[in-house]
């Protein structure tokens, strides 16, 4: 089978394309490629990026299938596995949209996000729109969703603004990141030219989204979450923030040192991969360095570290302070000379786990099973007699449909 499917030569380009750059999770890469092929918003192409293993890879190949028949679906893969920033930086190269934007292969669309993202360039002509994002809650064989269709309204948001709470030690989640929002092709086109590249850092997103601020003065963001995401536990973000070690988040870090080492000596903390903030404002001091722009507020010391203890804070109330954090912050305060912060206790144990046990999210498996199965039979009950207020399926395709009828329903 080739490796890149062909693309329709000299036809008028769609409006959106949505890349899926995937590696190994062929399981859930369905429900992505599916929450774009079923959008209500239609004028698209789909370029899923199998960045996988061998094996993995065919196992992709297999799943994806049945969407094949579907010419706006095109399945592209590099000649070998690239780090992530290469990856993406190679995929979006074969994207002919006016609007670009990624999802990852553990995140989907609610099936009217298309939609709604185009309604807010029509009203804003913006060259970046934003949307919000929403975790389902999973057990296995069980997915749901917070039901909910008010306010899908655009807002403009100052870069500078965004910018100033970085600086500040903060951590906005409305920044467009491309993972979550579309941006215009020749804004694209402007950073490739000013940089030579898309991407850069270690972190493609927020590369992106720092250079986006730099080179905007504004853009429109939807404070309704447009985006779903799932399988976090498999995030190999999220499992390098708690210590989680896979053959993922060792890869990764095996490919950071050895083929992206240079962009650790930027940010608060030079050569930390322990604080999760410091990782971010990397990329956000690797934008300034780059763009020599005066638009990025200097990043006080006693601001990042106020910003970091407090998403340590998060964590220790969850006795899951990553390895490592703790000591580096210590260090990082003595050097500056700053005022310690404490960090709260734990939840009681005891509690903690009752409650994971209880969730369905801790457990012996067919235990995790029943709680999910028991859910499923009242969430959707309640949904029946019109007072529920989650959707709820075995995947995470099947609850945004039910999302999408109900939208339809209230004549959205």
């Amino acid at each position: 089978m080739d490796k890149t499917d062909t693309v329709t030569q000299g036809s008028a380009p769609p409006v959106f394309s949505v890349v899926i750059p995937t590696r190994n999770r062929p399981d859930i890469l369905v429900d992505a490629v599916a929450s774009v092929l079923e959008q209500t918003f239609s004028d698209l192409e789909l370029i899923v990026s199998d960045n996988s293993q061998p094996a993995d890879s065919e196992r992709n190949q297999a799943a994806l299938a049945p969407f094949r028949a579907d010419p706006r679906f095109h399945y592209i893969r590099p000649d070998h596995n690239l780090p992530m920033v290469d990856h993406w930086e190679w995929a979006i190269a074969h994207a002919k949209g006016q609007y670009v934007g990624f999802v990852t292969d553990r995140m989907a669309l609610r099936l009217y996000a298309l939609e709604e993202v185009y309604a807010a360039i029509e009203r804003t002509q913006a060259a970046a729109v934003g949307y919000a994002t929403a975790n389902a809650r999973e057990l296995p064989g069980y997915r749901s969703l917070r039901c909910g269709h008010e306010n899908v309204a655009a807002r403009e948001i100052a870069t500078a603004d965004k910018l100033q709470q970085f600086a500040r030690g903060d951590w906005p989640k409305d920044t467009p990141r491309l993972l979550n929002s579309f941006a215009r092709r020749d804004l694209v086109a402007s950073l490739r030219e000013r940089y030579g590249s898309v991407f850069t850092g270690i972190s493609p997103d927020y590369a992106f989204a720092f250079r986006t601020l730099e080179a905007l003065k504004s853009y429109a963001y939807i404070d309704f979450p447009l985006l779903v995401t799932q399988g976090e536990t498999r995030s190999n973000g999220n499992a390098l923030t708690i210590g989680a070690v896979t053959q993922e988040t060792t890869d990764f870090r095996r490919w950071m040192q050895q083929e992206q080492g240079e962009w650790l000596q930027y940010g608060p903390m030079p050569g930390d991969t322990s604080v999760l903030l410091n990782g971010i404002l990397r990329e956000y001091a690797l934008a300034a360095a780059q763009s020599r722009s005066d638009r990025f507020p200097e990043i006080a010391p006693a601001d990042f570290y106020r910003g970091a203890m407090g998403q340590a804070a998060g964590w220790a109330r969850k006795a899951m302070v990553p390895p490592g954090v703790v000591t580096a912050l210590d260090q990082y305060r003595a050097t500056h000379g700053l005022s310690p912060i404490t960090l709260p206790r734990p939840k009681p144990q005891l509690r903690r786990y009752a409650n994971l046990v209880a969730g369905g999210q801790l457990g012996p498996l067919p235990l995790r099973r029943t709680i999910a199965s028991v859910r499923l039979s009242i969430e959707r009950g309640l949904m029946k007699l019109g007072v529920g207020s989650y959707f709820s399926a075995r995947t995470l395709r099947d609850v945004l449909r039910q999302d999408l009828r109900l939208r339809q329903r209230k004549g959205k």
